[in-house]
């Protein structure tokens, strides 16, 4: 089965493009009837990113539990490469991954779908060229 996979980039307004890939990323589920799961370099500095995105009592949640449930009843949780499982399954969303760490969740076999939030425009396209991703955001 092919995963699904998407790409955004920073572009001018950060906040914007957060919102609209956690959006996708939660109707990815809704549609493949699964959850999501956050994949984090490390979990300092990220809850406050989440919590901009899904709220700061839900981003607590989730970084207090590893797991929490959107109002929508989308499962989510958190992985960090200290708790990569390369069963998980479901949609992942990968926060301005090292390569490395990006490689790692692009190997998992069992996702339906990979959202990535790219530091770099490079990163970015090279990423959505290997995979055929679909692009979302400046790439200029």
């Amino acid at each position: 089965m092919k995963i699904e996979r998407h790409v955004f980039t920073r572009g001018t307004d950060e906040g914007q493009a957060l919102h609209a890939g956690f959006d996708l990323a939660q109707s990815l589920a809704l549609r493949h009837k699964t959850g999501v799961t956050f994949c984090c370099e490390k979990k300092k500095g990220f809850q406050n990113l989440l919590g901009a995105i899904i709220g700061q009592d839900l981003a607590k949640e989730l970084f207090r539990n590893d797991r929490a449930s959107t109002a929508d009843g989308v499962s989510l949780a958190l992985m960090i490469p200290q708790t990569f499982n390369e069963n998980a399954a479901g949609v992942m969303v990968a926060l301005y991954p090292r390569k490395a760490w990006l490689d790692r969740i692009d190997d998992m076999r069992h996702v339906k779908a990979v959202v990535l939030f790219a530091f770099l425009v490079d990163e970015a396209k090279s990423w959505a060229e290997r995979w055929g991703a679909e692009k979302h955001g400046d790439f200029s």
